[in-house]
This record gives structure tokens, sequence and C-alpha cells, in this order.
């Protein structure tokens, strides 16, 4: 989905969005809506 600005976590590697797996899906959901909630509550 162009989200290539991760650089750290289990999605640092360079595979490409075809082939994420279901884990680094999660953690990037996760956290971008833990980042969502920390800016929301600023």
């Amino acid at each position: 989905m162009g989200m290539e600005v991760i650089s750290e976590g289990p999605a640092a590697s360079p595979a490409p969005d075809a082939t994420i797996s279901d884990s680094e899906a999660i953690y990037n959901a996760t956290f971008m809506i833990r980042e969502a909630l920390i800016l929301a509550t600023q």
C-alpha cells in the first residue's frame, strides 16, 4: 500500500508488500493504531 516508511521491527525486511506475512501485517496495523492513539490524545 505504499507504506515503505517502516524502518524497525519485524517489518524491516526488504520483502515486497505482496509477500508480507500475517505477523508483519498485524505488527504494522498495531503500530499505526498506537501512533494514531498517541496523536489523538495529545
